[in-house]
């Protein structure tokens, strides 16, 4: 069996991109149906709520976690822990008690 090529950097930066816009959507998606929840209840008061909030913390979020784990992603055995993600995923909800 041939040995497989060396990655590129445009192999890495590819594939770099793909984990943090993994990390970047799932967080937005967790994030946003609070604040969807919130605009909702808003409107019916005539508040207009935007969810740019939601973008930006999952954006922020998703940069401390892609840099975090980025030893883990190019590790030989490729294993991570299992409960790597649920101390920083749960800190949103650790921050803000009206969720």
């Amino acid at each position: 069996m041939p040995d497989a090529a060396p990655l590129t950097r445009k192999d890495k930066a590819f594939s770099s991109l793909k984990h943090f816009g993994g990390i970047f959507l799932y967080l937005w998606a967790l994030l946003s149906i609070p604040a969807l929840h919130k605009s909702l209840i808003l409107s019916e008061s005539g508040i207009h709520y935007r969810q740019g909030f939601a973008i930006v913390n999952a954006l922020m979020l998703a940069k401390i976690i892609f840099v975090a784990a980025a030893p883990a992603w190019h590790r030989d055995d490729n294993t991570a822990p299992v409960l790597f993600f649920a101390p920083i995923l749960r800190l949103p909800g650790a921050l803000h008690s009206d969720w």
